[in-house]
């Protein structure tokens, strides 16, 4: 006899709605602060463009965690 996965519930239905929300707002808000981390990687400062580029790996870092929680529903 095979075992089933139980179906969703209500509860983790609205559960998973609102994490979905909750990623979609999470890249939204982090766009901005890509874009110009992004212009700043190019800055003719070596130092404002080394600092961009700690900024954008620590963003994409979180922009990568955010995209697995989505591929792991």
């Amino acid at each position: 006899m095979s075992e089933t996965a139980p179906s969703p519930t209500v509860k983790d239905q609205d559960l998973e709605t609102r994490l979905a929300g909750y990623r979609h707002n999470l890249r939204n808000k982090l766009s901005p602060a890509v874009m110009v981390a992004d212009y700043l990687c190019h800055h003719h400062d070596p130092e404002v463009s080394h600092q961009a580029e700690m900024i954008m790996a620590s963003l994409e870092a979180t922009l990568d965690e955010i995209r697995q929680m989505q591929a792991s529903q």
